[in-house]
């Protein structure tokens, strides 16, 4: 929890509305399906015993009648308990009382057991006419990169398109199309939006080795959506994404020299700004939208701009590019063939290695060989001496689903290799990094510190970037390149960073704060832009909100239920599973972020989630009660306490299993965050 009272004015405020839209959906949720139960207990005659949000021992609570209502100590969930009600002991004897439970008619118990679900759909239909009343922001189903060897790239599906429905569901926002995607249990029918003509191709979603759930092998349309105070693009015309435009740029050369090839990709386009300063033509595309956000018209429109040249900053550091293997994983194709952490990466298949190449030399290697074993030099201190160590491996093909997808068809070598090169991911199972130092280096410190020299063979480990009474955002170290974007954003704000001397180990690591400079003579082109994703706004008068308010209420039900189903068949990774440490994170970043209109849409997401998974046939849920009923009225008569109290025992290992998932998939999160 953050300390409030050490906090700016403004930033108190979000960090206070944060935890209170936190405290108001996650408490919104419990308290309204406890309340279901509780109405229609009072409906049925039922005394209710204890009302409580909570579960453990009671914190604070008053008593009103037969009911004692209470806040409990442990904060994942709640519970109405009922005279009669012996989900602990269903042994226990039947009182005679007109009030107990389980003297009540089956339809009436039934109707207290599902008044919990009913009241959680109630309140997710009122958060989605709340949020679609207030208008909310989602981004905009508009394709952009579309992934070689996926079902898209092999589909009439073309960067631009806006996705308008797969299988006739309309998609509002991109994560309507994910989402339905991932639940797909086989082809889809995708209807497109190009230019003024309306297209619909089938696709046949597919899950890779190491995807999480199926996908198609489509990213958003990455467009402009902002500039730094000097940036030289808004002047000369360029405009920032809005519902009604979005600009894109697909090209920038030297004024007066052979146009560049349209449509260069975003790191190619990075790259040429950097090489570049002064006169330039810069290229982009504008796509214009109507009223539905659909495209009306796209234009290229060539700008002239001025690239201005920015100082490159340093810390004093001379670091070698040659990368070492920080880490191998398991069962990988180093590990096998006798690589070890500490080795140095000289050459693959005769091609030498640096830390910037290695990437596309793996990729090549692996594309040419096709799984044939190729040679892997590495340099290895033995007893102080480096000593060459030549070992042979098999480069992994990661994946295998889509590149065979890819080559499918395909009969000419020259482009089965072509294939090979654009869609397979090679893998040699290990983590490497350039952070070694190549020459002594003296560090730049503040002035009023000891001077700190390098010497060849240190490591770099770690640097931190956010200063005060301690340093915190910890990042580790990776390469002089992710230390030159590091400097580049900061200037000359001090870093902290951490080394281990040549030969030591973790326990030897020191740190020192150093102060970064301009680096004489070396500068860099910046055009000051930021790229993201269009959004749209989905707004609702008050009757057409409601109508879209209760349609996305059954929608989402259902989407939810099928997501359930690809857990179980395995179309989706249990890791994508989240638990309670994750609603509250999400509901405390969007109640601090953003407005009212997203609040009420997770509300509602979050209700009918917490809807569906109730109603689940699993003893000590609603659904498992509710079975058990139906059980006592087809046999006409009650489950015996025995199988009641198995169940309950099964039910609940079942129950506990889920929670540990799901809180160690909470934790994984944090860790890799």
């Amino acid at each position: 929890m953050p300390d409030l009272l050490s906090l700016p004015l403004a930033e108190f405020g979000a960090q206070l509305r944060g935890i209170l839209g936190m405290l108001f959906g996650v408490g919104a949720l419990i308290f309204f399906h406890e309340l279901g139960h509780f109405l229609a207990a009072k409906w049925a005659g039922v005394r209710v015993e204890v009302f409580s949000l909570g579960f453990g021992s009671r914190m604070v609570g008053f008593r009103r009648g037969d009911t004692d209502y209470r806040i409990s100590w442990l904060p994942l969930g709640g519970y109405v308990r009922m005279l009669g009600q012996a989900d602990d002991d269903p042994n226990q004897p039947k009182t005679d009382l007109e009030c107990d439970f389980r003297n009540q008619p089956p339809y009436k118990r039934f109707v207290i057991l599902i008044a919990g679900v009913v009241m959680n759909l109630v309140l997710a239909a009122f958060g989605f006419i709340v949020a679609f009343g207030l208008g909310i922001e989602f981004t905009a189903p508009e394709i952009g990169q579309i992934s070689p060897g996926y079902p898209a790239s092999r589909a009439d599906v073309k960067s631009g398109d806006i996705v308008l429905a797969v299988d006739g569901e309309e998609v509002l926002g991109w994560q309507d199309l994910t989402h339905l995607v991932a639940i797909s249990s086989g082809e889809l029918e995708l209807t497109l939006q190009r230019g003024s003509e309306t297209v619909t191709t089938r696709v046949n979603p597919m899950r890779g080795k190491g995807d999480s759930f199926a996908q198609i092998g489509v990213q958003p349309l990455n467009v402009l959506i902002g500039f730094s105070d000097d940036s030289p693009l808004p002047a000369a015309g360029a405009q920032a994404a809005t519902p009604e435009s979005s600009d894109r740029i697909v090209s920038v050369g030297p004024v007066g020299s052979e146009a560049p090839p349209a449509h260069l990709s975003d790191a190619q386009i990075a790259q040429r700004i950097e090489e570049l300063s002064g006169p330039a033509v810069v290229t982009v595309e504008r796509t214009r939208y109507d009223a539905a956000g659909r495209p009306a018209s796209s234009e290229l429109i060539p700008f002239e701009v001025t690239i201005p040249s920015k100082p490159e900053y340093g810390i004093g550091l001379q670091l070698s590019n040659d990368p070492y293997v920080r880490s191998l994983t398991e069962d990988g194709a180093a590990g096998k063939a006798g690589v070890q952490v500490g080795d140095r990466l000289i050459s693959l298949g005769g091609h030498p290695l640096e830390f910037d190449t290695l990437r596309d030399i793996v990729a090549e290697v692996g594309a040419t060989q096709a799984g044939a074993p190729t040679q892997l030099v590495v340099e290895r201190v033995q007893d102080g001496t480096p000593t060459r160590v030549d070992v042979e491996l098999a480069i992994a093909l990661q994946n295998e689903a889509q590149l065979e997808s890819a080559l499918e068809g395909v009969d000419d070598p020259d482009e089965q290799l072509e294939i090979r090169r654009a869609v397979g991911r090679y893998l040699l199972g290990l983590t490497y990094q350039a952070d070694t130092v190549a020459e002594a280096s003296t560090l730049l410190v503040p002035d009023d510190a000891e001077p700190v020299t390098l010497q060849p063979g240190d490591r770099l480990t770690r640097l931190w970037v956010a200063g005060g009474m301690w340093w915190s955002q910890e990042r580790e170290f990776q390469s002089s390149r992710y230390l030159r974007n590091i400097l580049r954003a900061r200037g000359e704000e001090p870093l902290l960073i951490g080394w281990i001397p040549k030969g030591g180990d973790k326990g030897d690591e020191q740190t020192a704060v150093v102060s970064a400079r301009p680096i004489d003579g070396q500068t860099y082109g910046d055009l000051g832009y930021a790229t993201g994703y269009r959004r749209v706004t989905i707004q609702r008068g008050p009757l057409a909100a409601v109508g879209l308010g209760i349609h996305q209420t059954a929608v989402q039900t259902q989407r939810i239920a099928l997501m359930l189903r690809s857990f179980v068949t395995g179309s989706v990774s249990p890791k994508e599973l989240g638990g309670p440490i994750q609603i509250v994170n999400v509901a405390y970043k969007v109640a601090r972020q953003d407005g009212m209109a997203r609040l009420f849409h997770l509300l509602a997401i979050l209700s009918v989630n917490l809807a569906v998974i109730n109603v689940l046939p699993i003893p000590v849920l609603d659904g498992g009660h509710i079975l058990f009923l139906i059980l006592e009225k087809l046999k006409g008569k009650p489950v015996s306490g025995e199988v009641l109290s198995a169940a309950q025992w099964i039910g609940l290992v079942l129950i506990l299993g889920l929670m540990a998932l799901v809180f160690f998939n909470d934790i994984r999160r944090i860790v890799a965050q």
